[in-house]
C-alpha cells in the first residue's frame, strides 16, 4: 500500500524546497516538487518528476537519475540542487 511522505527543507545558501511523493515497495510515486527556487525551461519540473517515478528511494540511484535527466534535457537549476531533492526524499516522512 503506497504511503504519502512529505518533507520542506532549506538549506543554507539554497531556496526552500517542499516534496511530496507515495511510496511503494522502496519506490517513488507520484512525486511533486515545488518551493522558491527555478528550474528552467519551466516545464522542466514535470521531466524531473517524471523521471523519478519507480526510482528507488536510495541516494546513489536518486542522485545518477536526477543527473541523467537534467543533463539530457539540458536544464538548469537555479537556488537548488540534486543534493538537496535527494535529501528532501530521504528524510520525507
Amino acid at each position: 500500500m503506497p504511503v504519502l511522505r512529505r518533507k520542506v527543507i532549506k538549506k543554507p545558501g539554497e531556496e526552500m524546497v517542499k516534496v511530496f511523493y507515495q511510496e511503494s515497495g522502496g519506490r517513488i510515486h507520484d512525486i511533486v516538487i515545488a518551493g522558491d527556487f527555478f528550474i528552467h525551461p519551466s516545464e522542466a519540473i514535470a521531466k524531473i518528476e517524471g523521471g523519478l517515478f519507480n526510482c528507488p528511494i536510495e541516494t546513489h540511484a536518486m542522485s545518477k537519475k536526477l543527473e541523467e535527466i537534467i543533463m539530457l534535457n539540458r536544464i538548469t537549476l537555479q537556488g537548488i540542487s540534486i543534493d538537496t531533492i535527494v535529501q528532501s526524499i530521504l528524510e520525507a516522512e
